[in-house]
C-alpha cells in the first residue's frame, strides 16, 4: 500500500516515468526501496516543508494548503523506523523526486511485499499514460 501511496503522489506531479526499486540482501540483512520520478520536483522551501511535515512527532495536519495531506510520507516514515531503518525524501524543481527508505531485512515488524504485480497493474490501468518500471534485485 506504501509504494502505491508514493506512486500516485508521482502522477500528481505530472511523470511520465515512475521507477519502483526494491533491493533485498537477508545476508548483509537489509531491505530497501525507492520509488523516483521525472515529474516537476519541488523548490527547496516545498521540500524543506514536506521534510518537515514527514518528520514531525504527530500525525501532520489535513488540509494545511501544502496540497496534499502528508500522511503517506509520514505513515511510510513511521514504518521505517519501526524496523530499524529510515526514510529519506530527494527532489528537485524540473528534475523530479526521489523516495528512498531502507530497513532490516530481519525486522519482526517488516511486513511482506505483497502483490506488486497487482499494485502494478492497477497503477497501469488508472494511469495509462504513465511508464511504470519495477526493478527488483
Amino acid at each position: 500500500m506504501h509504494i502505491l501511496d508514493i506512486a500516485q503522489n508521482s502522477t500528481k506531479a505530472l511523470a511520465s516515468v515512475v521507477t519502483i526499486e526494491v533491493f533485498e540482501d537477508a545476508v548483509n540483512n537489509i531491505f530497501s526501496f525507492s520509488i523516483s520520478d521525472n515529474g516537476t520536483g519541488m523548490s527547496r522551501d516545498r521540500l524543506e516543508d514536506v521534510r518537515a511535515r514527514m518528520l514531525s512527532r504527530g500525525k501532520p495536519q489535513c488540509g494545511d494548503g501544502g496540497g496534499g495531506h502528508g500522511l503517506g510520507l509520514w505513515m511510510l516514515r513511521l514504518y521505517c523506523e519501526a524496523n530499524g531503518g529510515r526514510l529519506e525524501i530527494h527532489s528537485e524543481k524540473g528534475s523530479g523526486t526521489r523516495v528512498t527508505g531502507k530497513l532490516r531485512y530481519d525486522s519482526p515488524n517488516r511486513l511482506p511485499m505483497g502483490d506488486i504485480g497487482a499494485t502494478l497493474r492497477l497503477l497501469r490501468l488508472l494511469h495509462p499514460y504513465i511508464e511504470f518500471e519495477y526493478l527488483h534485485n
